[in-house]
């Protein structure tokens, strides 16, 4: 059984083909296979339920409300698939507005870890998403009017520095991973190692 060195709450963010959702599906594997009392928290909780929502108190509320039920009960590890910074973007607020959900997430000893990846990895990686994504992603993107590679990557690259700049203003302790200085797997040891979590056999 690993071992946590003390409560930890991680939040992973990071803009679409960052490799997010492969992060959290091994973080995720290596909770169960070690008996590390945990909770995964996905996007579909955590942005996805109010992605249509702009109005700032809704937002702010929904997430302290997820708050308060996710930390019911002990647990040694939370890592959360997204939270607060895209609620900023949609609500076109600062993170002072979100206030009250930092005060909690700082209390619980939350860690942001921010997947970056370079402009010309983006671009490989949109040009395969294009081709392998799900029907229901590449038609929101449309609808959204990011047709082209190049449109997707100029989108995400902003959106990529706009959350950075976040990075600057939070009063959690956060670490930038460049995705292109490592392998899924390695990247996802990396991200255990900053949580302290003792290793055990291999993914």
């Amino acid at each position: 059984m690993s071992r946590v060195h003390s409560p930890k709450s991680l939040i992973l963010e990071g803009v679409s083909g960052s490799g997010k959702t492969t992060i959290y599906q091994n973080l995720a594997r290596y909770a169960i296979e070690h008996s590390i009392k945990s909770e995964f928290v996905s996007e579909e909780r955590t942005v996805l339920k109010m992605l249509d929502s702009t109005v700032l108190s809704d937002n702010v509320v929904y997430l302290l409300n997820l708050l308060d039920i996710t930390y019911l009960d002990q647990k040694d590890l939370t890592v959360f698939d997204r939270f607060h910074f895209t609620h900023t973007i949609k609500t076109n607020a600062g993170l002072d507005d979100f206030k009250e959900v930092e005060d909690i997430l700082l209390a619980k000893e939350t860690i942001i870890l921010f997947l970056r990846v370079s402009k010309k990895e983006m671009y490989d990686r949109f040009n395969k998403a294009l081709k392998y994504k799900s029907t229901k992603w590449v038609n929101y993107m449309r609808k959204a009017g990011l047709v082209s590679t190049e449109d997707l990557v100029e989108y995400h690259f902003a959106r990529q520095n706009y959350f950075e700049n976040l990075l600057n203003s939070t009063r959690l302790e956060h670490s930038i991973l460049d995705v292109a200085d490592y392998n899924y797997i390695d990247l996802t040891y990396k991200i255990i190692d900053i949580l302290q979590i003792e290793p055990g056999q291999l993914l």
